[in-house]
C-alpha cells in the first residue's frame, strides 16, 4: 500500500515539473533608472533532489547595459524562498554571473530571483535604479537508487594504458538519476586523469552524473598484475577487475650461477673449476620499462666456450612467470674466459656475461708474442723497456688459474754486458745472478724487458724453477724466446738527401718552399729509431731563406702537413729521415747556401763521437722554368765575295715560376752553321754563356760568306738557314732560334 501511495506521488510530481517551466523568466517591476537589465535567467537542471546537497544546478543571469553590450564585473544577487544558493556574484567579460543552488534538505517548489542594481555615479551607496528576473526550479524527494552498473572496455590491458570507466546509475523507476548525482569512483592500481589528460586525481575520485552517467579515465599504472576498480553511491557498488600485463622488454640481465644437480642455485658466481661437482647455470632476467617480468618470452643464448645441455653453442628458451630464463652451460674440457651472451625482444636487447673455466694442473709455457719484439737501444728517443707475458696451461690448453712460481733470466751473450763503454740489457727487478722471480694470476705471468746502451738479440727463458733456467736441467716446463731485437743504437752518422731540380712549392709573395732531409743512421748503418731529435739550422745568416730548425727522424707527416704540395711521405715517414722545410725567395734560385744538421748521442761528455754536424753546401733549385731565345737579326746579307762574316746575336731569358730573373744559368749552344764567341770579347772562342742578374745570357754567332748558298738564278739571293739551340744541361730544357743568310749575285 506504501508503494502504490509512493508511485502516485511521483506522477503527480512530474505532471507539476511538466507545467512549470526551469527556465521561468519573469519580468518584475524595473525602475526606470535602471542602467543594467537582466536580460535572461537560466538554470542548468530544473528539478534536484532533497539530497542533502549531493545534487545541485547552476543558475547564470545574464546582464547587459543600456547599450545591449555585456556588462562586466557588475555585482548581481541572488535570492530564493526554498533551499539554498550562493546570494552574490559577479559577472564575467561576457556579463554572466553564474551561482549554485542546493537543496538544503527541503522539498518544494523553489521561485529563485537575480537582481541587478544600478547605483548614483555620485554616491556610491544610493540606489538610483534595478532590475530582475526570477525562475522556478522543483525540489523533490530523493528517489531511491535502483541500479548501479560499471563499464569497463576490456580486462586486460599494458601498463601504463588509459582507458575509460563509465558508471551508470538508473532510480527505482529506471530513469537515470538527476544530473550532477555523485559517484565515487575508487581503484587498487594505478590512478584517475582528470579531464586534461594529464592531472593525477590519485586513487579515489568523485565526479557527477550526466543523464545518469559518469565516465572517468584510469591509467592501470607501471605495475603489472590484477587491479580492481570500484563504483559506489550510498550502500550500493559495483566493481571490475582486470589484468595488466608488462609492456615490451626493456631490460636484460644475465647472471651465472653453481647450482646442484635440481638446478637449485647454490651461490652466483663468474667462475669455476673445470672439475666442478656443480652444475654452472646461465639466468637471464627479462623486464619492461617499468621493471615488471616479462613471462613467456624467447631468450637466445650463445656462447664462445663450451656448450649449453652438452648439445650447441645457441640455445633458445622461454622465461617464465617470473620474467626468467635458465640454461645449463657446460665447458667440456675447455678452461678459460667464456663469453656467454643473451639476446631478446627480437635481438633488440642483449646482456653479456663473462666466465672463467679455470684448470689447476701446468703442463706448458708459452711466450704470449711468438713475433719479433722490437726495441732501441737505451736514451735514444724510442722504446727502450717492453712487458713480456707467458700463459701457463693445462694438457688440454686451459689456462692454470691457481698462483705458480715463475722465473725468468737472459741467457748467452746480453747486448752490452762485456764492454767497459756500454750500458748491458737486463730484467726489471731482476736479482744478483739476472733472474726475476715472479707468481703467476690467472695464468700469466709477466717480466719487463730493458735495453742497454748497445744493438744486439737477446734470448729470455722461463721456467717454473730456477733450475730449469740452466740449458743442461732436464724434465723442467720452460720456454725461451730468442727474437727479442735492440735495434738502432746511438747516432753515429748522418748525411743529407738532394732535392730535384725544380721540386720546390711556390707559397706565393714570390717565395718558395723546398722539402729537405738528412739520414741519421748508427754506428752499424742501421736507420735510428724514431723520434730521434735533429736539428737544422744555416751556418751564417742568409738573407731571404729561413729554414725550420726543430726536427726528428720520422716527422714527415708533421712537417709537409704544412706544406702547400704534399709530398708522399704524409702517410708513412721513412725510416731514420728526419724533414724540415726551407724557405727562400726567387732570388736565391741556383745560389748556394750552406745548412747544418745536428744530433746528439747517449754519451754527450763524449762530443766528438756522439754530436754529429754535417754541413751541406747546397745550390738552391730553379723552380718550374721559363725561358725564351731571341736571335738577331732575323738575316744576314752577303753580297757577292764581301764581307767576309757577320755576327748575329743570341739571348735567351731564363725566370722562374714567379716571373723573377734567374742568375747564374749555364747555357750551352749548338748550331749548324757558324762559331760561337763571347758576347763581350769576341776573339774568345765558346759555346757556354751565363745569365746575369737580369736573367740574360748572350753569346755571338760569326757567320762566314762561304757557308751561304749561292744564287740560284742569277738574280735572287741564296737562302741558307741556320738552327741554332741553347740548353741546360742536365735539366731537359731548351730553347730553339733561327736566322737566314741571305746571299746576293
Amino acid at each position: 500500500m506504501k508503494i502504490k501511495k509512493f508511485t502516485i506521488l511521483l506522477i503527480l510530481l512530474s505532471l507539476a515539473m511538466l507545467l512549470v517551466s526551469g527556465c521561468d523568466d519573469r519580468d518584475l517591476p524595473t525602475s526606470t533608472d535602471a542602467e543594467y537589465k537582466i536580460v535572461r535567467l537560466e538554470s542548468t537542471v530544473d528539478l534536484i533532489y532533497a539530497d542533502n546537497n549531493v545534487t545541485f544546478s547552476y543558475i547564470s543571469a545574464y546582464v547587459r547595459d543600456n547599450n545591449n553590450f555585456g556588462a562586466a564585473e557588475i555585482p548581481v544577487r541572488f535570492q530564493t524562498d526554498r533551499g539554498s544558493i550562493v546570494t552574490s556574484a559577479i559577472t564575467n567579460q561576457s556579463g554572466i554571473a553564474r551561482v549554485p543552488f542546493y537543496d538544503a534538505g527541503e522539498v518544494g517548489e523553489a521561485t529563485i530571483t537575480a537582481i541587478v542594481y544600478t547605483y548614483s555615479q555620485y554616491d556610491a551607496t544610493e540606489i538610483t535604479g534595478n532590475d530582475s528576473k526570477s525562475i522556478k526550479i522543483t525540489i523533490a524527494e530523493k528517489p531511491a537508487i535502483g541500479n548501479l552498473t560499471i563499464e569497463i572496455s576490456s580486462n586486460e590491458f599494458l601498463v601504463n594504458q588509459s582507458v575509460v570507466v563509465r558508471a551508470r546509475v538508473y532510480d527505482t523507476l529506471s530513469n537515470p538519476v538527476a544530473d550532477s548525482t555523485m559517484i565515487r569512483f575508487e581503484t587498487d592500481r594505478g590512478f584517475f586523469v582528470a579531464d586534461d589528460g594529464e592531472t593525477n586525481m590519485g586513487s579515489i575520485a568523485i565526479i557527477p552524473t550526466q543523464n545518469g552517467m559518469a565516465p572517468l579515465r584510469l591509467n592501470v599504472g607501471q605495475q603489472a598484475g590484477i587491479g580492481n576498480v570500484n563504483v559506489r553511491i550510498d550502500t550500493l557498488s559495483a566493481s571490475e577487475n582486470y589484468t595488466v600485463r608488462p609492456g615490451n622488454p626493456f631490460n636484460l640481465n644475465v647472471n651465472t650461477y653453481l647450482a646442484d644437480d635440481e638446478l637449485n642455485l647454490v651461490e652466483e658466481t663468474n667462475e669455476a673449476m673445470i672439475d666442478t661437482e656443480y652444475k654452472i647455470v646461465v639466468q637471464a632476467d627479462l623486464k619492461d620499462a617499468f621493471n615488471n617480468a616479462n613471462p613467456n618470452k624467447v631468450v637466445r643464448f650463445e656462447t664462445n666456450l663450451g656448450t649449453f645441455y652438452n648439445t650447441s653453442e645457441v640455445f633458445y628458451q622461454n622465461t617464465n612467470a617470473q620474467g626468467i630464463a635458465k640454461v645449463v652451460f657446460t665447458p667440456g674440457l675447455a678452461a678459460g674466459p667464456a663469453t656467454i651472451t643473451a639476446f631478446a625482444n627480437s635481438d633488440t636487447l642483449s646482456s653479456v656475461a663473462l666466465f672463467t673455466i679455470r684448470s689447476d694442473e701446468l703442463h706448458s709455457i708459452r711466450f704470449n708474442t711468438q713475433d719479433q719484439v722490437n726495441l732501441n737501444v737505451a736514451n735514444t728517443g724510442g722504446i727502450d723497456s717492453k712487458i713480456l707475458y707467458v700463459s701457463l696451461y693445462d694438457i688440454n690448453g686451459n689456462y692454470i688459474d691457481n698462483e705458480t712460481n715463475i722465473y725468468f733470466k737472459m741467457i748467452g751473450a746480453i747486448p752490452g754486458g762485456n764492454s767497459d763503454v756500454h750500458s748491458p740489457a737486463y730484467l726489471s727487478g731482476q736479482d744478483e745472478n739476472g733472474v726475476v722471480h715472479t707468481t703467476s694470476n690467472g695464468g700469466q705471468a709477466a717480466v719487463s724487458v730493458v735495453a742497454g746502451t748497445k744493438s744486439g738479440v737477446i734470448k729470455l727463458r722461463v721456467s717454473t724453477t730456477e733450475e730449469g733456467l740452466d740449458s743442461a736441467a732436464t724434465n723442467v716446463i720452460r720456454a725461451t724466446k730468442t727474437n727479442i731485437l735492440i735495434q738502432a743504437g746511438p747516432p753515429s752518422y748522418m748525411f743529407w738527401g738532394i732535392p730535384q731540380h725544380d721540386q720546390a712549392v711556390a707559397i706565393g709573395g714570390g717565395m718558395w718552399e723546398l722539402l729537405m732531409n738528412v739520414a741519421v743512421k748508427d754506428v752499424y748503418g742501421n736507420p735510428v729509431s724514431y723520434g730521434t731529435s735533429v736539428w737544422f739550422s744555416m751556418e751564417s745568416a742568409t738573407e731571404n731563406a729561413m729554414i725550420q730548425g726543430s726536427a726528428y727522424v720520422g716527422n714527415g707527416p708533421d712537417v709537409t702537413a704544412n706544406d702547400s704540395n704534399p709530398s708522399e711521405i704524409d702517410s708513412l715517414s721513412s725510416v731514420g729521415v728526419a724533414y724540415t722545410l726551407l724557405t727562400f725567395s726567387s732570388e736565391l734560385s741556383l745560389q748556394e747556401i750552406t745548412l747544418s744538421s745536428e744530433t746528439a748521442g747517449i754519451n754527450p761528455e763524449t762530443l766528438e763521437d756522439d754530436i754529429i754536424i754535417t754541413p751541406l753546401v747546397y745550390e738552391l733549385p730553379w723552380n718550374e722554368p721559363e725561358t725564351d731565345m731571341q736571335v738577331n737579326p732575323g738575316h744576314i746579307d752577303f753580297f757577292g765575295a764581301t764581307p767576309e762574316f757577320l755576327w748575329v746575336d743570341v739571348i735567351v731569358r731564363a725566370r722562374d715560376g714567379q716571373g723573377q730573373p734567374i742568375q747564374n744559368v749555364t747555357w750551352t749552344f749548338t748550331s749548324d752553321r757558324g762559331t760561337f764567341y763571347d758576347f763581350i770579347v769576341t776573339s774568345f772562342q765558346t759555346n757556354e754563356a751565363v745569365s746575369d742578374e737580369e736573367g740574360y745570357a748572350r753569346i755571338k754567332l760569326k757567320v762566314f760568306n762561304y757557308e751561304g748558298l749561292p744564287s740560284p738564278d742569277g738574280v735572287t739571293p741564296g737562302q741558307q738557314q741556320i738552327q741554332i739551340e741553347a740548353r741546360v744541361l742536365g735539366t731537359g730544357i731548351s730553347e730553339n732560334g733561327r736566322t737566314m743568310i741571305l746571299k746576293y749575285p
